[in-house]
């Protein structure tokens, strides 16, 4: 209460965390990109219990008027790039970005539920799964050998390993699975469907 955050605002903030602590495991110590990491934070976030499990909904006061806002005006970034922001850029726009990112998630998640669904395209449904399937696979790839015990955390005090990877090898699983992810897809069409659900779903 100190922070003026009622009950319902912190347990967003709750599901939002324990999504970053999940998936940073899921993926063996190396954070996804910082989109689909925040994207998927704010998506499980807006999950609500209804009849006795935790359902998605398209709800995210926080994040809703925001993202409508940037879409109206068309100030959103463009989407290709988007998912290609670091940390860095990300949190220097973070307004938009947090509200993007979670647009972006409930959409190819949820996109064939919603009032667009004539339009959505079902391969859309896998983007997300696909990028992180493949940085999965190229992790496991790449870790080092002898390090993949679980919880040996030791010499994580090396700044140039993420993991059990090297900074270089990490960036390339990173890089691989969002080119994986998002190969033959047609971002135009995407994002044109993609602004008429921001519009009429969130």
């Amino acid at each position: 209460s100190q922070y003026g955050m009622t009950m319902d605002e912190l347990y967003q903030v709750l599901q939002h965390e324990g999504f970053h602590q999940y998936i940073y495991y899921a993926c063996n110590r190396v954070s996804p990109c910082i989109s689909f990491n925040e994207g998927g934070a704010e998506f499980f976030a807006s999950f609500q219990p209804i009849g006795g499990k935790m359902t998605p909904t398209f709800e995210n006061k926080m994040r809703s008027g925001t993202i409508k806002g940037a879409v109206g005006s068309d100030t959103f970034v463009p989407l290709r790039t988007f998912l290609e922001y670091t940390q860095q850029q990300h949190y220097s726009n973070a307004g938009i970005c947090y509200a993007q990112g979670w647009a972006l998630t409930e959409f190819l998640m949820l996109g064939d539920r919603s009032s667009v669904k004539a339009a959505y395209d079902k391969t859309w449904k896998d983007i997300m799964p696909s990028y992180f399937r493949v940085l999965q696979e190229e992790i496991t790839k790449k870790s080092r050998p002898g390090n993949a015990q679980a919880g040996d955390d030791k010499g994580r005090g090396d700044r140039e390993t993420i993991g059990y990877l090297s900074q270089a090898d990490a960036e390339a699983a990173l890089k691989k699975a969002l080119e994986d992810c998002l190969d033959g897809v047609d971002m135009e069409a995407l994002t044109k469907v993609w602004k008429v659900f921001v519009k009429k779903d969130l």
